[in-house]
């Protein structure tokens, strides 16, 4: 089977489910709501009702206010309603010359004379023209008859050659009509297609159809466009979740076409040139190249899979680290950081702790800006996984549909599979623990533990095994303005713990603050439960409506913290 009829095949069972799951996903609650709208609209039905009648009632007034205008001239103006009638009515002699001519005409009736009828009558007195009905004629011949038969037969001979000699509006349906016949060779046709189809693909399932995609090998030996390109790597890789998706796609899928006139790699590297390029065209709104893309992601996924659970950073002498809060895919707001604390090095690395992407309008162009920044320079610049770099969150919160209309498809199994090999936590000077939401819902926790943790799942979504589930914790949970204990989080995923489990946590692993993220705050930082615990959120104005400021923290190798705060230049 071509690959061709294969996408039509896809493409057609996929909008069948989507229609399918659009009628299941209709909520009672929005039946409730119709159900009250309708109720309102009767009762405007009623008092419409009732406007009515009151109208019906003050017409006589305004036939009297016609009457003293002589509005209707010539007409009865006691009743506009029945004047129309008296115009048409006739006097009483013409009344009895028609009742003898209706006896003429039935004295004449079998003499082979043709009267005309009473409704031709009326439409001769008023000078009608020919109404589209023929008048019935009672007094015929036999050769009239005879006539009428014969184009009978003519027209249902005609009838399939695009003639309606009976009613002209069903011309064009007869136009298409076919005969008997060939609707019957039509069907056979069609079933023998169908027969084959299905045999080709098991069942014709869409399930079927997207195993049968994954057997087609390298894809460069059918020359499809880009589009059919990236949809047949989408579906291999759906088909396909075990797999590795950077094993599935090959970068001499993305050829770059002659008039492309963006950033552009020498030599296949990057280098701090195409770098600042990109940055300009972020800001332009434009976007590089499919394959440069590409080209970022399997670098920076082979950087990624050599970090571990923890990253450990030991800063000295006059190094400096800054720990970015959430962004949430504006990315002014990363570009005012990055003109403030300057280009990573040696004296001024970068901590991204976590939640780059989602709910903002340019995701793509900040997670392409840090992973670019992370080849360039890997040893100054780390990152931190957020509750939002999960699979679940990003086809619901706008990455997957943003990623989908940028670049295509094909590119977002590979965003999956390397945010789920991100380090879940830093630890800055064995001092200062920095992790995106918080601490688990036990007591006793160790960095040990975290280093145990099989980080290449997806958090637990049931909120009762969230509860405990260490990797969940620390993307999910929130500190408590309470002093002992655990309460379940009205996020619906993981727990709010109390201050004495935050002292637990800093005793048991020799450690002084905790820093985290997760959450909006009105300057975009803030302490709580004793001063042990730093909220850090980067996202100015999040989500244009919450007016809170955006802030990162500094420490240096002292441990000693600065801030900096700024107002966002994203545009809603």
């Amino acid at each position: 089977m071509s690959v061709n009829r294969l996408l039509n095949m896809y493409e057609k069972k996929n909008s069948q489910t989507k229609t399918q799951t659009k009628k299941v996903s209709t909520s009672p609650r929005y039946n409730h709501t119709s159900q009250q709208t309708q109720s309102g609209n009767n009762q405007n039905r009623s008092s419409e009702n009732r406007v009515s009648t009151n109208k019906s009632q003050s017409q006589p007034k305004r036939s009297n206010y016609a009457q003293n205008n002589n509005r209707f001239k010539g007409l009865n103006q006691t009743n506009p309603k029945n004047n129309q009638k008296k115009q048409f009515q006739k006097p009483k002699q013409q009344q009895q010359q028609q009742q003898q001519q209706k006896t003429k005409q039935n004295n004449n009736r079998f003499q082979g004379v043709n009267q005309s009828n009473q409704q031709n009558q009326r439409n001769q007195q008023f000078n009608k023209p020919n109404s589209r009905y023929q008048p019935n004629q009672r007094t015929q011949t036999n050769k009239t008859q005879q006539t009428n038969k014969s184009q009978k037969t003519t027209q249902n001979n005609n009838r399939f050659q695009g003639v309606n000699q009976i009613n002209p509006q069903n011309q064009r349906k007869q136009q298409f009509n076919k005969p008997k016949q060939q609707q019957n060779k039509t069907k056979k046709q069609n079933n023998k297609v169908r027969k084959s189809i299905s045999s080709e693909t098991g069942s014709g399932s869409l399930e079927n159809i997207i195993k049968q995609i994954t057997s087609l090998g390298n894809l460069n030996q059918y020359n499809l466009n880009n589009q059919k390109m990236e949809k047949l790597l989408f579906l291999k890789t759906l088909a396909s979740p075990e797999t590795n998706p950077f094993e599935i796609v090959q970068l001499d899928y993305f050829v770059i076409e002659k008039d492309y006139k963006g950033p552009k790699v020498k030599n296949k590297r990057f280098d701090m040139e195409f770098f600042q390029s990109m940055l300009i065209d972020f800001q332009e709104g434009k976007m590089i190249h499919k394959r440069y893309i590409h080209m970022i992601l399997f670098k920076f996924y082979e950087i990624i899979l050599k970090t571990k659970n923890v990253t450990y950073i030991d800063l000295s002498n006059d190094q400096e680290i800054t720990v970015v809060g959430d962004l949430h895919g504006q990315f002014m707001d990363l570009f005012q950081i990055l003109e403030f604390t300057g280009m990573p090095g040696p004296n001024n690395q970068y901590l991204f702790n976590g939640d780059l992407i989602d709910r903002g309008l340019h995701s793509l162009e900040v997670v392409l800006t840090v992973f670019l920044m992370k080849i360039l320079f890997p040893q100054y610049v780390h990152i931190n996984r957020g509750n939002h770099e999960s699979l679940l969150l990003n086809l619901t919160y706008g990455f997957y549909e943003e990623v989908s209309q940028k670049i295509g498809g094909s590119a977002f199994p590979l965003f999956t599979e390397i945010f789920i090999w991100l380090p879940l936590a830093t630890v800055i000077n064995h001092k200062i623990f920095v992790v995106h939401g918080g601490l688990c819902g036990k007591y006793g926790v160790t960095i040990k533990d975290i280093e145990a943790i099989d980080r290449t799942m997806q958090p637990v979504q049931d909120p009762k095994k969230s509860e405990t589930d260490l990797l969940s914790c620390l993307l999910w949970s929130d500190p408590g303005e309470f002093e002992t204990g655990f309460v379940p989080n009205p996020r619906a995923c993981s727990v709010m713990f109390g201050v004495d489990v935050t002292k637990d946590f800093l005793q048991n692993n020799n450690l002084e603050l905790i820093v985290r993220s997760h959450e909006a705050v009105e300057d975009g930082y803030e302490f709580m439960h004793e001063n042990l615990i730093l909220t850090i959120f980067s996202a100015a104005n999040y989500r244009g409506d919450e007016e809170n400021f955006g802030a990162v923290v500094k420490f240096n190798s002292n441990s000693e913290i600065s801030f900096h705060q700024f107002e966002s230049e994203e545009i809603w």
